[in-house]
């Protein structure tokens, strides 16, 4: 797949995996550029994988191996790309890096700091630069883990640098206990990871299976590892929710067990409507009469979690 990322200039980029023998017996990885909105691309190599992910070992076997590409705000020719490699035995998290939108590329460097070799995996990176060109990196990690699999305990960490450094900062913890493998995460589409850098401020939100469950988190903190506030975002035993009429012209009635409060967005995100539970009550009703046409999301908070639903005023 392509991981693609848009500088503060409006030039549009995308980093994607290419294994043409005749190219390369290497598989590459390329980078395309277009600064006149898709009309024209241009290409360069950010580089050559000498070291690719065997399909055939089975070690590796349900990792996340997906790389992402991100531009810096701060300078709208500095993009970084990070991605998996093998050459240590194991799966380790690497960066490079571009300061001339991508003519050139520095030599990879590892991030996460455990021992090097030391048998343990590490996937499902992402990262993020804040408006000013701080970066930070996080990643799932096995470091605590059991084995050389998959299929081991793990822990969220994550790795800072200052726009004023030129290194990173030792990695740190994210999350505040190491999580026991499940066998839910072997599935499609069941375990991700999302990083945002705000000045000082780290927002992740992730999916474990903390308590036996697959369930998804959100974690404020600061870079100095002070956390701020985590809260489970919904969970795989989220009840039944029950909304009509759907679409409607005006009033609509939510029922739910352990109803909380239900909030009312519209489609760019704004917040238009926030009613409390006040009388213990099962079912809430929602007048949208005075709101225009549209979609709308309504975001229903329980006593087990959130619940976000789609629905359409007519």
């Amino acid at each position: 797949m392509a991981s693609p990322t848009v500088s503060s200039n409006g030039v549009f980029y995308a980093a994607y995996p290419s294994y043409v023998i005749s190219q390369n017996l290497y598989p590459q990885y390329f980078l395309t550029v277009s600064n006149d909105g898709g009309s024209t691309f241009t290409y360069h190599t950010i580089l050559t994988n000498t070291d690719p992910i065997s399909s055939s070992d089975s070690k590796f076997d349900f990792a996340k191996k997906a790389y992402l590409l991100i531009s810096n705000p701060a300078n709208t020719n500095h993009l970084a790309f990070i991605y998996l490699r093998t050459i240590n035995g194991n799966l380790d998290v690497y960066l490079t890096e571009t300061t001339d939108a991508g003519l050139s590329w520095s030599i990879p460097i590892r991030i996460n700091d455990d021992p090097v070799s030391n048998n343990r995996m590490h996937d499902l990176v992402w990262g993020d630069f804040d408006t000013d060109g701080d970066l930070i990196i996080t990643w799932r990690d096995r470091r605590n883990g059991t084995d050389t699999t998959f299929q081991t305990s793990s822990e969220i960490w994550g790795a800072y640098r200052s726009k004023d450094s030129t290194q990173f900062a030792p990695n740190f913890q994210l999350t505040s206990e190491t999580v026991a493998y499940d066998s839910i995460l072997e599935n499609s589409g069941n375990d991700f990871m999302s990083t945002k850098l705000q000045n000082d401020t780290l927002h992740c939100v992730w999916g474990d299976t903390r308590n036996g469950k697959l369930n998804i988190w959100y974690q404020r903190m600061l870079i100095n590892g002070t956390v701020l506030s985590i809260q489970q975002l919904a969970s795989e035993n989220l009840p039944e929710v029950l909304i009509c009429p759907n679409p409607t012209k005006s009033l609509i009635t939510i029922n739910v067990e352990n109803l909380k409060q239900v909030t009312v967005y519209d489609i760019n995100g704004r917040k238009i409507i926030k009613k409390n539970n006040t009388n213990g009550s099962n079912e809430m009703v929602i007048n949208l009469e005075s709101q225009s046409n549209g979609t709308y999301f309504i975001e229903i908070t329980t006593t087990k979690g959130k619940i976000t639903r789609k629905i359409q005023k007519r």
